[in-house]
């Protein structure tokens, strides 16, 4: 039900974070020509597209995801430059269906914290890994370090009401944005050489609703899925409000706190 909703990230803004941030784990995994790598939780394409431009005609990119729905994007965007380098595959980020060792490196960018099991995931990701291969992982960081998290909550929660919300976020898994989070599960799940940093980010995107609509469907589908056209527009007019601290002339600027963690896996 929410891949359409990743369709939606058509904006210039959402594109150019894409570019930085899938740069961003690309750099960190240590990943160049003819590597294989293994997206984990690709959803429709990034890093998996970057990874494939970066790796070659000669290496190999797996984008994996559970959701069948949600590797249509990223087939159509592969398809269009002709990456024949990057396959798509249906699978459990716990239950990978590789041999050990398949991979010269391993990215998740925004997947991991929608794992249930969190630790299966990330011991799969390094047993998947050649010794001395390296896996990026990228987090978001705490709500209240982000813009456009927190307007949304307040954009919903001034027209749900607080118990609404709060229910409708209730099974959302613990954040892993809290310093040092990433550092436990990697050290846990075999990986060394751990790093673990915040990023710093900043994206300026039209100030309309293309600032909130899409995460809206993705946190909030079950509450606005039967809504009016009326309400829809109340809503929309709840949501202009919360995000207008944020608004300067026809941009809103929003700041994020993102925590990028880097696991090595041991020698054999």
């Amino acid at each position: 039900q929410r891949a359409a909703s990743w369709k939606l990230r058509s904006s210039a803004a959402d594109r150019a974070r894409d570019a930085r941030l899938s740069g961003l784990l690309i750099a960190a995994a240590g990943i160049g020509p003819d590597a294989a790598v293994l997206d984990l939780g690709a959803g429709s394409g990034e890093p998996a597209i970057a990874a494939a431009l970066a790796v070659g005609a000669a290496g190999l990119v797996v984008a994996l995801d559970h959701a069948p729905e949600m590797l249509h994007g990223a087939r159509d965007r592969a398809a269009a430059p002709a990456l024949g380098q990057l396959h798509c595959v249906v699978a459990d980020m716990a239950e990978l269906p590789f041999g050990d060792g398949a991979f010269d490196a391993a990215v998740a960018r925004f997947s991991l914290m929608s794992v249930t099991d969190r630790p299966a995931a990330l011991r799969a990701a390094r047993r998947g890994l050649r010794p001395g291969g390296r896996a990026a992982f990228l987090v978001w960081g705490p709500e209240a370090a982000n813009d456009r998290l927190r307007a949304l909550r307040a954009g919903m929660t001034a027209f749900f009401g607080a118990d609404a919300v709060e229910a409708a976020t209730s099974g959302a898994r613990p954040g892993l944005g809290e310093a040092g989070a990433l550092t436990a599960l990697l050290r846990d799940a075999g990986f060394t050489a751990i790093e673990e940093r915040a990023v710093e980010d900043c994206v300026e995107i039209p100030a309309d609703r293309r600032a909130w609509s899409a995460r809206m469907e993705r946190t909030y589908g079950d509450l606005v899925g039967g809504l009016t056209a009326a309400r829809r527009t109340a809503l929309d007019a709840a949501l202009r409000d919360a995000f207008a601290p944020y608004r300067d002339g026809e941009l809103y600027r929003l700041r994020a706190e993102i925590r990028l963690g880097i696991g090595t896996a041991p020698p054999a």
